[in-house]
């Protein structure tokens, strides 16, 4: 679990993208991203009914092993060169509707990385 939550400059989401862009499977990543910044979150569910799946368990944490996420994560940190303390996250993870949130302000910056692609 993350013990803090750092903002995303406008820059550094626009570099996310364009690493986005390039991935094979960029639509599934652009829908997360998209998500974000359309209601500042994307729950675990909204994620399995894109890959057309149903989710079985409701309690399913979600967190911790998704791998779109995952590779987000994995983005992030290396255009942030590894920079950001390791107990720190781009997410705030909502135990109860199991989402990722962004912070109002990464929220406003990934809003504006996608105006100017």
């Amino acid at each position: 679990m993350h013990n803090s939550y750092f903002t995303i400059s406008k820059e550094n989401w626009t570099k996310v993208l364009e690493k986005v862009d390039k991935l094979p499977e960029r639509d599934i990543y652009y829908f997360i991203l998209r998500s974000l910044a359309n209601a500042q979150q994307v729950s675990y569910y909204s994620i399995a009914a894109f890959n057309k799946e149903l989710t079985d368990n409701q309690d399913h944490t979600g967190q911790s092993n998704n791998i779109f996420i995952s590779n987000i994560t994995k983005t992030v940190n290396y255009i942030l060169n590894d920079s950001v303390d390791k107990n720190s996250s781009w997410y705030v993870w909502h135990t109860t509707d199991k989402a990722w949130l962004l912070g109002w302000e990464s929220f406003n910056n990934l809003r504006s990385a996608f105006k100017k692609n």
